[in-house]
């Protein structure tokens, strides 16, 4: 079972780098990445990449060169967390070990897997990048 599929690879030209390519926008400054999903990028070195709607901005960082996130939520749920989940958060929680987590935050939509919440300005704009 994977745990995270990346959007696409893309070929670094002057360093013939590949990279599987992880996509993701936002409308504010900040992105929210589900645990297990950053445990799965670490794992496969991959490379995020943020577009900013409001703005146009893309961004773009190796995920293991990503800034501490300001902060991991783990939402209230029923139940326990499924092993990937436990998994995802205890990789985020030891590559950023400074950052608060918040617990019982009432999620209304979506996932109520763990997640760390990043501001778009920590990252380097995809032009930097190349």
């Amino acid at each position: 079972m994977l745990v995270c599929v990346p959007d696409a690879i893309a070929v670094h030209e002057p360093t013939k780098r590949s990279w599987l390519v992880e996509l993701k926008s936002t409308n504010r400054e900040t992105f929210a990445l589900r645990a297990r999903d950053f445990a799965a990028l670490l794992m496969w070195q991959a490379l995020l990449a943020v577009a900013h709607l409001p703005s146009g901005t893309v961004y773009a960082c190796p995920v293991d060169n990503l800034p501490p996130p300001k902060l991991v939520m783990l939402p209230q749920r029923e139940g326990e967390l499924s092993l990937w989940d436990a998994g995802g958060l205890t990789v985020l929680q030891s590559q950023f070990p400074e950052v608060e987590v918040l617990t019982g935050v009432t999620v209304v939509a979506g996932s109520k897997a763990p997640f760390g919440l990043w501001e778009i300005a920590g990252l380097p704009r995809l032009e930097a990048f190349l």
